[in-house]
């Protein structure tokens, strides 16, 4: 059977949501100049970021320095506009579930290889309460959410019931509410 559009959507916003930079726009840019070289530095300068934290960068500046921090599990293809792996090697979306397959050997910045653990933790950071994220609602058709959302007494602890579940190190389903 065919997914809905609704559930290749929200599975898409899921994979998206990890640390992307949600409403920014991507360009295909100019053509290198022949005699152009490979190497060297790059200065830019911004403007104080108002926060960096990848689940509450609201700002150009934070979105900027949290999009150079962390991947994404999903990115756009600027050129195509077509989702392409990130930190996942393949999505597969059937009825209301998204199955994710991890990238083996990523390390965290502790040096932790990044498992299926670590993604499930951090949507359902992203979907909790106590986080106060400003992209909170791109989990809004992840099962669990609606009344994880709803809980306002919900500490850091909180689970996702019925959200994302750990299938093996390098596996996890998304179930969706629609």
């Amino acid at each position: 059977m065919k997914p809905s559009a609704g559930a290749c959507s929200a599975g898409l916003a899921v994979c998206l949501a990890g640390c992307s930079l949600p409403g920014t726009t991507y360009a295909q840019p100019p053509p290198a100049p022949r005699n152009a070289q490979s190497g060297g530095t790059i200065t830019v300068g911004i403007t104080p970021p108002g926060g960096i934290d990848p689940l509450d960068a609201y700002e150009p500046s934070g979105k900027l320095v949290a999009g150079l921090l962390c991947d994404t599990l999903v990115s756009i293809d600027p050129v195509t506009g077509d989702p392409v792996p990130g930190l996942v090697t393949s999505w597969q979306v059937s009825q209301n579930t998204v199955t994710l397959r991890l990238r083996h050997g990523v390390l965290m910045s502790n040096g932790h290889v990044l498992d299926a653990r670590d993604v499930v933790q951090s949507l359902i950071e992203l979907a909790n309460p106590a986080t106060a994220s400003r992209e909170a609602a791109l989990m809004s058709e992840v099962q669990g959410y609606a009344s994880l959302s709803q809980n306002l007494f919900a500490g850091t602890d909180a689970k996702l019931v019925g959200g994302p579940i750990v299938i093996d190190p390098f596996d996890l389903e998304i179930p969706l509410s629609t």
